[in-house]
């Protein structure tokens, strides 16, 4: 199976109300609650979480959703990586750089807003479950969905690569301060093998973006290998 993941990046609503002081503010929804872990359509995580968010940038959440809840978000999946279901122009690209091949044979199959184009995905429980994560690593402030994601990576593809980079170096201009969650799942076991997530820890507090390096159209990363820049 490809390497595949969904992606949905939570922003604060405009009219959100000023998020509460890290003194007031508790993860957990009442005295005595499981202090951590699945709570109906919510997740409680805890102030060590929080923290860690803040501190590096990152933090990894282990058991979002059991075995029956995964099913709910990989059937959808699937429907993209099939052809059932494709997403328009720019919405499905093969992020490894390559422009000539069609979607079947993309080695980093990319497709934007699938919510949009398989709306019997919004709302399923990936999504509240991440809304009640999001909401919590911001410290209270009312988040709301600003676009979702799906990558799969092709097996033993020698371009199936992501360089690294920062998300930030990608989105619209904004806010000075902007309060953005990312939450990513690994729908398929993500290891070091097989090409996991990873991060620099606390670049997220450096002043400016790093420069970043370009894909050429061939698929081939300049600079060579991974490098080139950035952090995600």
């Amino acid at each position: 199976l490809p390497s595949t993941s969904a992606t949905p990046l939570c922003r604060p609503r405009t009219s959100a109300p000023p998020a509460s002081s890290s003194r007031s503010w508790s993860p957990s929804p009442s005295p005595g609650a499981t202090p951590r872990g699945i709570q109906g359509d919510g997740y409680v995580v805890t102030h060590e979480q929080v923290e860690a968010f803040e501190r590096e940038g990152f933090v990894h959440i282990r058991e979002v959703l059991n075995e029956a809840e995964m099913s709910e978000v990989e059937e959808p999946m699937r429907r993209f990586l099939s052809g059932e279901v494709r997403p328009e122009g720019n919405d499905l690209c093969d992020m490894s750089g390559a422009t000539d091949r069609e979607p079947d044979a993309f080695t980093v199959f990319n497709a934007m807003l699938p919510r949009r184009y398989l709306p019997a995905m919004r709302g399923n429980i990936f999504e509240r479950r991440a809304a009640s994560i999001a909401k919590q690593l911001q410290r209270g402030k009312n988040m709301v969905i600003d676009y979702d994601q799906l990558l799969a990576k092709r097996p033993h593809s020698p371009d199936s690569v992501f360089a690294w980079h920062q998300d930030l170096a990608y989105w619209p201009p904004l806010a000075p301060d902007p309060a953005t969650c990312t939450c990513w799942l690994a729908i398929d076991h993500s290891t070091v093998a097989n090409g996991c997530m990873r991060f620099l820890p606390g670049s997220n507090a450096e002043p400016k973006l790093r420069v970043h390096t370009p894909v050429n159209l061939s698929g081939a990363r300049e600079g060579g290998g991974e490098g080139g820049g950035g952090s995600h």
